[in-house]
């Protein structure tokens, strides 16, 4: 539903108290705590309809235009309240099936102990469980999927039983999709907990309710839980930084972490030097406001939790942090210039050892060591694929892929290889192959034992193929086209008074957000249209001809020229003697 398909907003009205109290199930409705919630009527590209109910702009409840009866949650909504709809748990390494467009099989659903209770086609959450490196407990990420179950809880635990294969839920929407791109896109919570690793372990239990995966669970978060005397006890939480909010049956929200002077100080700095070596480049417009810098690469990059605050640095001020970072044996980092009272970054040392070791965002941070916190801002990876034709699936089977898996040049080159020399085809020291095997010969469409060029299979191959291309934005999600790849696409169009204007559509088909390109091109005259007609995403609109500009972005973001339709377009720049 919205793992595949984008979609657009086709009306809003907000939702008084009343009509969510008809509209809403008791146990939902008792959740928003009257608060006026937002109806979005939106529209997939393929032509269905759906239903999404805002809460301070985040997705929290979404109904199925053709299913009347169900409101299925959003992961938002789950991290909120996760003990309101029933959840079941799969390996982490399942749910990489499930972020290609996969619906949850049953053999991939996990027999935790206490299976919770549910009905056919009832909405259920989905968690990831993983046991920890170390050995001792496990940890559980999510919920990151939301899905409508295909059979009752008892159909579901006896198939499991008894080894069936088939379908099991229908997932509808899940972590990184287009429905959790328009909140706020923050990261799913993780627990870790030895509670945890009892309750997957029954064998090692002491009693029946430490047996229960979801009491356990619940007990590790803090929850008020029912127990012997049926008196409430309150759990400590302690450990993981929450507070229980109002009475038990409201949930937890994870606190931003308090940092000490020293770690604020840590935390400003990666940030910084982070934002310099994959944000910036020495082709990027300089000078920069020392204000907008810190709002735009420094606030805006703070991860999930985490609270920066420059006051309470060892700094006191962004523009003295700038000048200490000078301070250094290896010359200076940024050079600040004040005009008027302004600072201004007028230029920065990209060959500077603290650049150059600036780690990626994605690495995980830590108090002790200067490491890099998580973006959502970082520049998207493209690559070209090709998807795997059942012509070719004799070779890649046997070593563990299957049909449509997505598989780049260098895979297809070992893969060959490996394969020849099973088989004693490698000539000339590897350079060669010959066709001595009738399973290649069908796979290459070429029947008599001669030697080709190892580039030569490889290209036919990729002939015998589906191409592809992979995109992998900023925010974690894969964005997968085959076959035709769709083109970002300049337009130039004459208004009132023969004005032109730059017209450019597409950029949400290579995960890139309208609004980056328009703070780079600020100044002249940037709009954003959310709904057009043949344009995927929002429209970029320009009241001058920039798509010189737009395009030296999109080359730096890595999208080559081969996705770009209408650079001609451009104003014709004047070659230098």
């Amino acid at each position: 539903m919205f793992t595949k398909h984008r979609f657009q907003i086709k009306n809003s009205s907000k939702l008084k108290y009343s009509e969510s109290k008809l509209l809403f199930p008791e146990f939902i409705s008792n959740c928003f705590n009257k608060q006026q919630l937002v109806k979005l009527k939106v529209q997939f590209t393929y032509g269905s309809n759906a239903v999404i109910y805002l809460l301070e702009k985040e997705p929290m409840i979404f109904q199925d235009g053709a299913d009347k009866v169900n409101f299925f949650p959003s992961v938002y909504f789950l991290w909120s309240f996760p003990t309101i709809f029933p959840i079941l748990f799969i390996q982490h390494s399942t749910f990489g099936f499930l972020k290609k467009g996969a619906d949850l099989m049953i053999p991939g659903i996990e027999l935790i102990n206490q299976f919770p209770n549910f009905e056919q086609n009832w909405p259920v959450g989905i968690s990831t469980i993983c046991k920890n490196k170390e050995g001792n407990g496990y940890t559980i990420c999510g919920p990151l999927a939301v899905g409508k179950v295909l059979f009752s809880s008892d159909e579901l635990k006896e198939k499991i039983e008894t080894g069936q294969k088939g379908k099991g839920v229908e997932i509808l929407h899940i972590f990184g999709d287009f429905l959790w791109e328009s909140g706020s896109r923050r990261s799913f919570p993780q627990f870790m907990s030895d509670c945890v690793h009892a309750a997957l372990n029954p064998q090692t239990s002491q009693n029946d309710e430490t047996d229960n995966l979801y009491m356990s669970l619940w007990n590790f978060m803090g929850k008020s839980i029912l127990k012997d005397d049926e008196q409430l006890i309150n759990l400590n939480a302690e450990n993981i930084s929450s507070k229980l909010k109002n009475e038990a049956e409201e949930l937890l929200k994870i606190e931003e972490t308090s940092l000490s002077s020293e770690e604020m100080d840590n935390l400003l700095f990666n940030i910084f030097f982070s934002a310099i070596k994959y944000q910036l480049t020495p082709a990027s417009k300089f000078p920069f406001d020392a204000g907008q810098f810190y709002a735009n690469y420094i606030i805006k990059n703070i991860p999930v939790g985490k609270k920066l605050e420059i006051k309470r640095t060892s700094y006191k001020k962004f523009t003295t942090f700038l000048e200490e970072i000078n301070n250094n044996e290896n010359g200076w980092v940024v050079k600040v210039k004040t005009i008027k009272s302004i600072n201004f970054i007028e230029n920065i040392n990209f060959d500077h050892p603290y650049v150059q070791n600036a780690l990626p965002f994605d690495e995980d941070f830590s108090n002790s060591d200067l490491k890099h916190l998580p973006s959502q801002t970082s520049i998207n990876i493209y690559e070209q694929m090709f998807s795997l034709t059942e012509q070719v699936m004799p070779i890649f089977r046997s070593r563990g892929h299957r049909r449509g898996d997505l598989v780049n040049i260098q895979e297809i080159r070992s893969i060959l290889l490996e394969y020849a020399k099973e088989k004693n085809l490698i000539l000339n020291d590897g350079k060669d192959i010959t066709l001595d095997d009738d399973t290649l010969q069908m796979v290459v469409k070429y029947f008599l034992p001669e030697t080709f060029p190892v580039k030569t299979l490889i290209q036919k191959l990729c002939e015998a193929m589906t191409k592809a291309v992979l995109v992998k934005t900023a925010g974690g999600r894969e964005l997968i086209y085959r076959g035709k790849v769709p083109n970002i696409e300049f337009k130039i169009e004459k208004r009132s008074g023969n004005k032109i204007v730059t017209l450019v559509n597409n950029l949400a088909a290579f995960g890139i957000e309208a609004k980056d390109i328009a703070k780079e091109i600020k100044g002249t005259g940037t709009s954003i249209f959310p709904n057009v007609l043949g344009c995927e995403g929002p429209q970029l609109f320009n009241s001058r001809n920039e798509i010189n500009e737009v395009t030296r972005l999109l080359v730096d973001m890595g999208i080559t020229k081969k996705f770009i339709k209408g650079i001609d377009l451009g104003v014709k720049e004047k070659k230098k003697k």
